[in-house]
């Protein structure tokens, strides 16, 4: 008989890779801003990082949208454009 945990293991959960991109967005935006950004408040479809956050902070993010990608690009995570 099977365990949970082996069949945990040999099958991806929908949506975790999802919400692990979302994470590092929202990590590596949160070291280049030096502001806190939760991952609730990404969004990551088709290559494009949507923030839902104050204008303010958006703005921060898109001064600095070159090391954002780029950081992003060194973790493995493609993106084609920020929102």
């Amino acid at each position: 008989m099977k365990s949970l945990k082996d069949i945990l293991n040999k099958h991806k959960i929908p949506g975790s890779e999802l919400s692990e991109t979302r994470h590092q967005c929202a990590s590596i935006a949160s070291q280049i801003t030096h502001i806190k950004i939760k991952p609730s408040q990404v969004d990551f479809n088709d290559g494009c990082v949507s923030f839902s956050v104050p204008t303010i902070i958006k703005t921060e993010i898109l001064v600095h949208q070159k090391k954002f990608i780029k950081a992003l690009s060194l973790s493995g995570i493609k993106v084609s454009s920020i929102r």
